[in-house]
């Protein structure tokens, strides 16, 4: 077990996820609810880590059911959307409590206005969107990811990305610690809901 390979593997599928999420976030944000761009909390950089940290769990976590062969794709994206909704809601209500305590402050009013909503933090139209991104992000998406972590090893440029994206996201960090953004989303989601 090269433990070197999976931790630069392991921050790639992080930094995509990251990455993906923060495009989800952008268009959802500018597209469907403001029509206007809103810049995220914390980073400067296009990255929302919560979704990295959901696509690590979610991508160690449904692998050895990709990969199996004897399962049926209707069954697996079953097993995919549920666990997805899962696992998201609770990310989704855990790490609003570690903002908040981490910023002094939560800086969305949540989802308070949609139906079937967990004290505004969760609610069940969210849920449901992540259990679908679970299914595309992951279940599509899985075999892609593997290519390309199997072709920059081959080419010798797995740890040099992994590095180069390492040191970019350690200082869009120490500058986001150092020099805060001042930028307070005071955003009411209200649209689309159940």
């Amino acid at each position: 077990m090269d433990i070197k390979k999976y931790a630069a593997s392991g921050f790639l599928i992080f930094i995509f996820y990251s990455f993906t999420g923060w495009l989800y976030e952008i268009a959802y944000e500018t597209f469907l609810e403001h029509w206007t761009f809103m810049p995220r909390e914390f980073f400067r950089g296009p990255i929302c880590p919560v979704y990295g940290i959901g696509g690590i769990i979610l991508f160690v976590i449904f692998s050895r059911l990709i990969r199996n062969k004897k399962i049926n794709a209707l069954l697996k994206i079953v097993i995919i959307f549920v666990g997805t909704f899962i696992i998201a809601s609770i990310l989704e209500y855990v790490s609003s409590y570690v903002l908040e305590f981490a910023t002094g402050t939560w800086p969305w009013k949540g989802y308070a206005n949609y139906a079937y909503n967990l004290g505004g933090r969760i609610s069940l139209s969210t849920s449901i969107k992540f259990g679908v991104l679970g299914v595309i992000f992951v279940f599509l998406m899985y075999e892609k990811i593997v290519w390309v972590l199997e072709f920059l090893e081959k080419k010798g440029l797995l740890y040099k990305v992994a590095g180069v994206l390492f040191i970019l996201f350690v200082l869009d960090f120490v500058f986001a610690v150092l020099i805060p953004t001042g930028v307070r989303l005071d955003v009411e989601r209200t649209k689309f809901t159940l």
